[in-house]
C-alpha cells in the first residue's frame, strides 16, 4: 500500500507536516495536471511559475524545484503549499516563505511572491499543489487546487 505524505508549509507562519494514508488525496489533485510542459531550467534548478499550472514536468534526482507564485501580504491570504508523495524520503523541503518585492514602484507596496523549494532525492512521482487561502483556513486536499504540477523524477 502506498503511503501518501502531505507536507504543508504556510507562508508567514510555521511550517508543518501532516501524513495521510488516503490514496484518493493525491488522485484528486493529480486530475488538475494534464500536459508535459517546457519549464525554465538553470543547471540543477527547475523554475516553476503560475504559467506552468496544470503541467507535467520531467526532472532528475538531485535537481531542485522552486515554485514562485505572486502574492499580496495585505489581502489576508497566503499560499499554502502541499506536496503529495508516493513514498517516503523522495523529496526534501528546503524553503517555504513569502518574499516581498524589492521594487514596489507601480506594483503596490505589499506585493511579493510565495516561494516553495524542494530537492528531489529519489525517482518517482510527486504532485506539487498550492492554494491561495486565508490564514485561518485549512488546506482542503479534496477540492481542486489553485495550482498543481505533476513532477516525474527519473
Amino acid at each position: 500500500m502506498k503511503k501518501y505524505l502531505v507536507l504543508i508549509a504556510m507562508l508567514l507562519a510555521a511550517c508543518g507536516e501532516q501524513g495521510t494514508n488516503d490514496k484518493n488525496s493525491a488522485k484528486d489533485v493529480s486530475s488538475d495536471v494534464a500536459e508535459v510542459a517546457e519549464v525554465e531550467r538553470d543547471g540543477n534548478l527547475i523554475k516553476l511559475k503560475a504559467v506552468n499550472a496544470g503541467a507535467i514536468v520531467n526532472a532528475k534526482v538531485g535537481q531542485e524545484i522552486v515554485l514562485e507564485l505572486e502574492s499580496n501580504a495585505n489581502d489576508d491570504k497566503n499560499w499554502q503549499f502541499v506536496t503529495f508523495v508516493g513514498e517516503d524520503n523522495i523529496v526534501e523541503e528546503l524553503q517555504a516563505e513569502y518574499i516581498p518585492n524589492e521594487n514596489t514602484e507601480g506594483v503596490g507596496e505589499d506585493s511579493g511572491k510565495g516561494v516553495y523549494r524542494l530537492k528531489l532525492l529519489k525517482p518517482g512521482e510527486i504532485i506539487v499543489s498550492a492554494n491561495y487561502i486565508r490564514d485561518n483556513e485549512e488546506f482542503d486536499i479534496k477540492k481542486k487546487s489553485d495550482y498543481a504540477v505533476k513532477v516525474v523524477i527519473e
